[in-house]
């Protein structure tokens, strides 16, 4: 592309002449290019996900309901992301479960032509905030040569991913300059569960409960964000080591690896995430003095019963335990948050563990927006 002041012309690398290329205008707002104050940009997104869910929550209904018709004819289901997309659909396999009552199985784009059985009567749904994921597009292209349909959950206009998907549903959650991934997150799990949602409803679920609930998933989210300060100080006080195990269960392992990511990639800092019930297969022979675990404990009574006698097995090997809960708990080292159902926490916990990363790479004197040897769109296999 020859760029000047006032034109763009597009020309073979081969031959040099001129190609015809139809211009896309992507709008950029003034404000989503500026910080507006914040220090780093990871942090202005961390603060807008109200905003960025709410526009989440109000993309057109006929879009999630022709992913969903698509999903309901398909005899199999992919969820196909790389990174934070990834765990975004790990979140939603549960989801689909639980809501719909459907297998919907998540995968790594990178292992989806190793992994998945992929025929005519397959739906395959690549998650990518950028549409250029380079694995995540190549799992698209193998499905779509072996007869797939194609979705695609994205939040660039006009990138490759949605220019051959049968479906795309835009994500609208506004520009993300920082590498971490943040608001995009929690948007992407919006728009899949509304999907879960629509599912349900077409296999004639009763799901008003937490279809309510969801809409009122904001209120929650901002009571989240007014403790920053008290976060800030857990950041400061308890992540003065080198290692962390993040643990969680069920739809909270995926919470889990998520936060681990996050920790990891903007601090550089080793952390590992996984399902409570892993670390006594033996993950729990590193609990020591350098190994700080993290555990999201949600409301649920059963879940939260085991996460407990999870946390009391790191406590009674002297290991430091850091408690993010839904609800009060009797220990010492707790952050408290407000209540929920389990199947919405992953929204409750997404802002803490963003606001954890944030502030320990702050602390550390961390490059926050651009970490080493990272980019925003991974474009190379």
């Amino acid at each position: 592309a020859v760029i000047t002041g006032n034109s763009v012309e597009v020309k073979s690398i081969i031959t040099g002449k001129k190609l015809d290329k139809d211009i896309l205008e992507i709008e950029l707002t003034e404000k989503a290019a500026m910080k507006e104050g914040y220090p780093y940009f990871m942090i202005k997104e961390i603060h807008e996900q109200p905003s960025t869910i709410t526009s989440a929550q109000n993309i057109y209904p006929e879009e999630i309901h022709a992913v969903a018709e698509a999903m309901q004819k398909a005899e199999k289901i992919y969820l196909a992301g790389a990174g934070t997309s990834l765990h975004a659909c790990e979140v939603a396999e549960y989801w689909f479960s639980k809501i719909a009552g459907e297998l919907v199985v998540a995968v790594d784009s990178s292992e989806l032509e190793n992994r998945a059985v992929v025929d005519n009567k397959t739906l395959v749904i690549g998650v990518t905030q950028s549409g250029e994921t380079y694995d995540t597009l190549s799992a698209m292209r193998f499905a779509k040569k072996k007869g797939a349909e194609i979705g695609v959950i994205v939040n660039v206009i006009g990138s490759t991913a949605t220019r051959f998907a049968e479906y795309v549903i835009m994500q609208s959650s506004g520009m993300e300059v920082s590498v971490a991934a943040t608001k995009t997150y929690t948007s992407q799990l919006s728009v899949l569960f509304r999907l879960a949602i629509e599912l349900a409803k077409l296999e004639g679920k009763d799901i008003k409960v937490i279809e309510e609930e969801f809409d009122s998933i904001l209120d929650k989210v901002r009571q989240v964000l007014s403790i920053e300060e008290e976060i800030k100080g857990k950041a400061d006080s308890f992540f003065n080591v080198s290692n962390y195990l993040f643990i969680g269960k069920g739809i909270n392992t995926p919470t889990a690896e998520e936060a681990a990511l996050k920790l990891k990639e903007i601090t550089y800092l080793h952390a590992e995430g996984m399902s409570a019930g892993l670390l006594k297969h033996g993950t729990i022979s590193l609990i020591d003095e350098n190994m700080a675990t993290v555990a999201f404990l949600p409301s649920d009574i059963e879940n939260r019963a085991k996460m407990l006698s999870n946390i009391q097995e790191v406590s009674a090997r002297d290991g430091r335990v850091l408690i993010i809960s839904q609800g009060k708990v009797d220990e010492d080292e707790v952050i408290s948050l407000p209540d929920t159902s389990e199947l919405l926490s992953p929204f409750i916990f997404s802002p803490v563990f963003q606001l954890i990363a944030y502030y320990v790479a702050v602390k550390l004197g961390r490059n926050v927006d651009k970490p080493r040897a990272l980019a925003k769109s991974v474009t190379v296999e």
